[in-house]
């Protein structure tokens, strides 16, 4: 897209051209015209003005609004290349995430502000004995008595609320009767507009 500045550029570009085509007609409807045709009345004239000025503007404003087209062509193919590249770059960054995540050695959950879990990787998986991720994901980390009796709940509800990053440990025998000490780091997890949208901890 075109700047302010661009654009008052050609604002006044063609607020100039339109005002010399102008002075040209009516210069050569009232002074050379006359020098051929003596004759002319007034309202001929008129006529004439209107035509000669007419079709130049015409063909002018025609030229200027294709002008216009291709600028905003081309701006949205720009734009729609920068979607495409962020988009893209944003789906490799993914996924660079996800590989790291997934073979990380330690133990990594988030969960979104209800306690409800989004994320767990494979080694919190082993680590608690469960059968899968989608039983471990199960757990509401608010609300699973061994993690509110444990305090993990609560570090981690207070990691939410206030936003703030600290380190925890505790003693906490899983929902498959796994027995294991954790040594917990909390951090809040926000969204694109900068807002807390959950939590989560790795071990």
């Amino acid at each position: 897209m075109n700047s302010p500045k661009a654009l008052r550029k050609k604002i006044c570009f063609c607020v100039i051209s339109i005002v010399l085509f102008a002075v040209a007609a009516m210069a050569l409807v009232s002074w050379l015209l006359p020098l051929f045709l003596p004759n002319l009345n007034v309202f001929v004239q008129m006529i004439l003005f209107m035509l000669i000025f007419s079709l130049p503007l015409y063909f002018f404003i025609s030229r200027q609004l294709e002008d216009c087209k291709s600028q905003v062509l081309e701006a949205t193919r720009d734009s729609e290349l920068a979607k495409t590249t962020l988009s893209r770059e944003m789906d490799e960054r993914q996924e660079r995430y996800q590989v790291l995540v997934e073979n990380s050695p330690a133990g990594i959950i988030t969960c979104d502000l209800k306690g409800e879990i989004l994320m767990v990787n494979p080694a919190v998986v082993k680590l608690l004995g469960s059968p899968s991720v989608a039983a471990t994901k199960a757990v509401n980390v608010f609300t699973f008595p061994p993690l509110v009796e444990s305090g993990i709940a609560d570090s981690l509800k207070h990691c939410v609320e206030t936003g703030q990053l600290f380190k925890g440990e505790a003693v906490y025998t899983s929902k498959w009767g796994k027995a294991v000490y954790l040594r917990m780091h909390f951090v809040p997890l926000h969204d694109y507009n900068g807002k807390i949208a959950g939590g989560g901890f790795n071990q």
